[in-house]
């Protein structure tokens, strides 16, 4: 017992550490340093980054909008260059992505440049790209090409759809037809659908969006 309570009176030991360990310490934790300085530089840069960023995504969905409002325009519909309550933008790009899950081309560039005008706040054009299968890759390899043939020096490019979108459009589209008649899962090709006879194919959907 005399032992024990030797032992419980002993004061406790302290390890010692390395002066330059804890300098080193107090700076990483955002204390008085050299460290400090060059912390707060990256933070900064990666705010104004992060600000640039959203400012961009902010601009490309303002042009979006305005631009998906002269896609649903009634006047489109009466020339029959639409259909009232339908965007020629989105139903353009559906249906090539219907096209790709289809399995029946093997391959499909699309690539549509969005212009703002003079009055908006918008400088660069958008452009909005589909590459399926062959060809991947197309639009960054021939980019100086389509710039020339666009006469567009500079734009911001948005894969709209990409590898696992037509992945899974496939699939949902396998799992619909399973729930259907046998009539139904018979073959029905895609390409000539989806391209020109659907009111929503892409044929149908350009011409509202030329105009």
């Amino acid at each position: 017992m005399e032992n024990m309570l030797q032992s419980f009176n002993n004061n406790p030991t302290t390890s010692h550490v390395n002066d330059s360990s804890i300098s080193d310490q107090v700076n990483e934790s955002g204390e008085s340093g050299p460290h400090n300085a060059e912390f707060w530089k990256e933070i900064e840069f990666f705010i104004q980054n992060a600000l640039d960023t959203i400012a961009r995504c902010s601009d490309a969905v303002g042009l979006f909008c305005n631009v998906e409002e002269l896609f649903y325009n009634e006047i489109l519909a009466e020339k029959n260059l639409s259909y009232a309550g339908f965007s020629c933008l989105l139903n353009c790009e559906e249906a090539l992505l219907s096209l790709a899950s289809s399995g029946e081309v093997e391959g499909i560039f699309y690539a549509n440049i969005i212009k703002p005008k003079n009055t908006s706040n918008i400088t660069k054009p958008i452009c909005r790209i589909f590459e399926y299968d062959c060809y991947c890759g197309f639009f960054s390899d021939n980019s100086d090409l389509i710039k020339v043939q666009t006469e567009v020096n500079d734009v911001l490019p948005i894969h709209v759809f990409n590898d696992m979108d037509v992945t899974n459009n496939a699939a949902r589209n396998s799992i619909l037809l399973k729930k259907k008649g046998e009539k139904e899962r018979r073959k029905r090709y895609s390409y000539k659908r989806f391209l020109r006879e659907n009111k929503t194919s892409v044929v149908n959907s350009s011409k509202g969006i030329l105009a």
